[in-house]
């Protein structure tokens, strides 16, 4: 039940606009805002704030008790890391697709050969 609720959670903010550190469904949001989002409906707040680059927040996520750095393809339910260029990005794996906030816009995409290769680290939430 807990993982088809933050699957539901995370679904409800597809076609917000992309905004920096934005927390607002619907108005503005960023990859992390929809982490916290997910974690809110597990019952862990957590606001994620502050970071200026993509390194910083790599290093902060991974700092967290409820998140644990798992050594699988993503499944249902985890957090992913992704690196593109020279920055990192997150997303929340659905099953075979992922949840973020990219190219302007909160979308749903399919975790495709593309987004597996850029992969960086698989997160799994442990309320």
């Amino acid at each position: 039940m807990m993982i088809y609720d933050m699957i539901l959670e995370a679904r409800s903010w597809v076609g917000t606009p992309f905004r920096w550190q934005g927390r607002v469904k619907g108005v503005g949001v960023d990859c992390v805002g929809i982490l916290v989002a997910v974690l809110a409906t597990v019952g862990i707040q957590d606001d994620t704030l502050g970071y200026s680059t993509s390194t910083v927040l790599l290093n902060e996520i991974g700092k967290r008790p409820y998140l644990k750095p798992v050594q699988r393809h993503p499944q249902a339910g985890d957090i992913i890391v992704f690196r593109i260029r020279n920055f990192l990005h997150l997303g929340f794996c659905t099953g075979p697709s992922i949840v973020q906030s990219a190219r302007r816009v909160v979308m749903e995409e399919l975790l495709d050969e593309v987004w597996r290769h850029r992969i960086e680290t698989v997160f799994e939430i442990e309320p």
